[in-house]
């Protein structure tokens, strides 16, 4: 089933300023359905990346019988807006009632892409002409919507969320580019959501090349998790890029999604272009004994080296289980794999049964510190708000610093 565009009439699918009076209706392949950009749900019909649409010419003016030599004549021109504000403009065909029109350079993703077609030159500038939408790579994610939350994450980067996933390491490393590169990352955004990929400093964010359908994923689909629009293309994109498990960023792939260290090891240097970037694990088992009699262990690290470094200009993610945040110390059988990234944001403060600011470890009662996690305000963060002792002893397993 295809499309048809005729002289007298529009086409919500492909808008039409007609002039030719000879060619009469044209014939397509049936486009695809994506986003109408209108920042809504609205869909349109378009072309998308790497696909083959063919316009054959089916009716002529009843006064005019072209022969073999007026078909050799004609040509099909198309036309849109390059990347640098100039127009290019191709000569696709000369000759032939049919043209097909192949989909194979990213440049167009996003473009209007505009057809001419005429006889030439018998009929001067008699031209039958239409226009089709190029839908962006991610062709289901409104391209007003997506523009809009990253520009709000450029102010406000602490709105990045993971939602119902495992992607709280990919969480942080886009945290720590919009937070200190927002053009970076806006740019980041615009290129990945038009083209499907986009270079920043030594990598290349892109989906494996065995997730390819990641850009036919429509985010208004069941399979599709509670997260915002701009934080899955980012992050599932960069997770899939690095995954070895076929993940896709569909809702419970957990497994597939887990940020184990050396994928963030990996992206701070290569993604976020730091220097330094080193793993400084206490111990990634848990173990009851350990923890309780080595509390004042911990309590040291966060103290004399996390926030040392914090103060020294590096950029900590601290590697946790999820239960510190929520303030809960006891131990679950189920915490065996529930590990959890947040980013360490200073203002640390450990105080005593009294609420009084304490510096012997022992006595400490309360830990305060601002982080980031889950799009909640640094500014207010729960670990701000204070968690006991306990809660942050049975939960720290290491940190990666960054600079």
């Amino acid at each position: 089933m295809g499309f048809t565009l005729k002289c007298s009439q529009g086409s919500a699918n492909a808008p039409l300023k007609v002039q030719s009076r000879i060619i009469k209706q044209i014939n397509g392949t049936e486009l695809h359905e994506g986003a109408d950009n209108n920042n809504g749900s609205g869909l349109q019909k378009g072309f998308i990346h790497s696909q083959e649409y063919t316009f054959q010419i089916v009716q002529y003016a009843d006064s005019f019988v072209p022969t073999d030599a007026d078909k050799s004549d004609i040509k099909w021109v198309y036309f849109y807006d390059n990347d640098g504000g100039g127009t290019v403009r191709v000569l696709g065909q000369q000759g032939g009632e049919s043209f097909t029109f192949k989909t194979d350079s990213l440049e167009l993703c996003g473009k209007l892409v505009k057809f001419e077609v005429y006889f030439s030159p018998r009929c001067g500038e008699d031209k039958y002409t239409f226009e089709i939408f190029h839908h962006y790579r991610f062709r289901y994610f409104d391209r007003k919507r997506v523009e809009q939350q990253a520009q709000n994450r450029t102010t406000k980067p602490w709105l990045i969320d993971q939602g119902q996933t495992s992607l709280c390491g990919m969480a942080c490393i886009f945290y720590i580019l919009a937070k200190n590169n927002p053009n970076k990352y806006l740019n980041l955004v615009k290129d990945l959501h038009r083209t499907g990929k986009a270079r920043i400093n030594n990598y290349t964010v892109e989906p494996n090349q065995s997730s390819l359908k990641m850009y036919d994923t429509d985010p208004t689909s069941s399979t599709h998790p509670f997260i915002p629009e701009v934080d899955w293309i980012t992050m599932a994109t960069t997770r899939s890029k690095e995954s070895s498990l076929g993940y896709t960023g569909q809702k419970g792939q957990d497994f597939s999604a887990i940020n184990w260290w050396w994928v963030m090891t990996k992206l701070g240097k290569k993604l976020l272009g730091y220097k330094t970037v080193e793993m400084d694990f206490y111990k990634i088992n848990k173990s009851y004994i350990r923890d309780f009699f080595d509390s004042d262990e911990k309590l040291r690290i966060l103290e004399e080296d996390i926030d040392k470094d914090y103060k020294n200009g590096y950029e900590i993610c601290m590697m946790i289980d999820a239960d510190m945040v929520n303030n809960k110390a006891d131990y679950d059988l189920t915490d065996v794999m529930e590990y959890h990234w947040i980013v360490y944001e200073g203002d640390l403060n450990m105080s005593s049964s009294k609420n009084n600011p304490e510096t012997d470890y022992d006595e400490v009662e309360k830990i305060k510190f601002k982080s980031f996690t889950w799009g909640e305000n640094v500014g207010t963060s729960r670990t701000k708000k204070g968690i006991s002792k306990a809660a942050y002893r049975n939960n720290y397993h290491g940190y990666l610093k960054l600079k």
